[in-house]
């Protein structure tokens, strides 16, 4: 199985092969500060369909390659995960807005400790961004900043370390990486994204 490297919140590859067909292939990311490495690693092949159904995260210290800590993982088929700075926590995204399923899913060493879902968003679907197969819901270039500028791993309330993630309507969900609680304010960087005209948007699933 071929493996794809991505250093954290440099370069996200499924966004700009947005319309893609799912890959669930091994991939490793690495922490924006370069001392934590965390391996998605395919386990378990299904004979029949050929594909890898078993994940699991494993994520390793570079200064000595020490394994820290691993736990089983959802792979979405879109090699969007990220680490942060600590090694601690790991983040993987779902681009395409659905409006029943899960957007954010985050891991630590206890496994898959948290979920947000579409709902929890709270995000206008006219802000949505159509492609050709999808619905975006994250700030990008049609809405005045770069997308690697719209998430980012920053200082929140009483310094703690924080994922914020710039929506399309202009707010930002802030994580808290330590208590794992997430709140929304508006975005510190102001954008003003163009709303889309296709009216089936108010339909989608």
């Amino acid at each position: 199985m071929k493996w794809l490297f991505i250093i954290s919140n440099v370069f996200i590859f499924s966004f700009i092969m947005a319309d893609e067909p799912p890959n669930y292939c091994n991939y490793e990311i690495f922490s924006q500060n370069k001392l934590y490495v965390a391996k998605i690693i395919g386990e378990k092949e299904d004979s029949q369909f050929k594909k890898i159904t078993k994940f699991t995260i494993k994520v390793y210290s570079l200064k000595d390659d020490k394994l820290l800590w691993s736990t089983p993982f959802i792979h979405t088929g879109y090699p969007d995960a990220m680490i942060s700075n600590d090694g601690k926590v790991v983040i993987d995204f779902l681009y395409f807005y659905g409006e029943d399923g899960i957007q954010v899913y985050i891991y630590n060493e206890k496994g898959l400790a948290k979920t947000i879902y579409a709902k929890d968003l709270k995000i206008s679907k006219v802000y949505l961004k159509k492609t050709e197969s999808h619905y975006l819901w994250i700030a990008d270039s049609d809405c005045g900043i770069e997308f690697s500028e719209a998430i980012n791993f920053v200082d929140g309330k009483d310094g703690s370390p924080t994922l914020s993630v710039i929506m399309r309507n202009g707010r930002a969900l802030y994580v808290d990486l330590s208590t794992l609680s997430y709140y929304f304010k508006d975005s510190s960087k102001k954008i003003s994204c163009q709303k889309p005209e296709d009216k089936s948007i108010e339909s989608i699933k």
